[in-house]
Formats: structure tokens, sequence, C-alpha cells
């Protein structure tokens, strides 16, 4: 992780932290205006480009899977009976697969990156 990067910093007693983080010295940090010490943080999450754009594109694509299938469902029940199977048959599970890719989407946006205090390898 390198300095000037926007994180959100857990500390042990539940305390968190947002904003940009500059390294103080080798057992601190800095986060906007607070100076936490390194052994009192339990992790750190990271904002990461390529998870906000993948998880966008995933939520897009998944609504529109989404508005498909329910489009094609809806619109086959005004036709008949093999229409209205047909419609049921590919509509519906069109619909959910799509509000399951959209999930996806979403926690990706959510869960970014986060570096665990036992996972850490630090130096300045």
């Amino acid at each position: 992780m390198t300095e000037g990067k926007k994180v959100k910093v857990f500390t042990n007693d539940s305390g968190e932290f947002k904003g940009k983080m500059y390294f103080y010295n080798d057992d601190k940090v800095i986060i906007e205006t607070d100076t936490i010490e390194l052994v009192n943080i339990s992790n750190i999450r990271g904002r990461n480009i390529t998870h906000i754009l993948s998880g966008a594109t995933l939520v897009g694509a998944g609504g529109f899977v989404t508005y498909t299938g329910l489009n094609l469902f809806v619109q086959t029940l005004a036709q008949g009976d093999i229409a209205i199977m047909i419609g049921t048959i590919v509509g519906v599970p069109l619909a959910l697969s799509g509000v399951s890719i959209a999930s996806a989407g979403v926690l990706i946006v959510c869960l970014a990156r986060n570096y665990y205090s036992t996972d850490w390898v630090y130096s300045i």
C-alpha cells in the first residue's frame, strides 16, 4: 500500500477512520488528522479502481439480463398457452440469473481489498 491512498482503517477497539493514509514513522500512520499506532490497527481496507469498474460492469450487465428476462416473461403472458410456458421456462431463470450477476457486482464494489494485521510486512 502506498502513501496518499484513500483507505478505511479499523482499529482493535472498533474505531473507524477514513481518509488518505501517510506514514508518520515505523510505528504510526496518519489518516487525515488522526495519528494511529500500527499495533492498534486490526485491518486496512483500500479501494481499487479495478474493483469499482468491474463491479459496476457486473451491476449493469445483471440489470440488463434481469430486465430482459422479466420483459420476456411479461410479454409472453399475453400471448397464449405455449408462449406462457416458454416465457416461464426461459424468462424467469434469466431474470434470476441477472439478479445474481448484479448482486455479485454490488459485493465486488462494497467489499474492497482488506489488509489484515496478521498479513503485514511493512517497512519505511
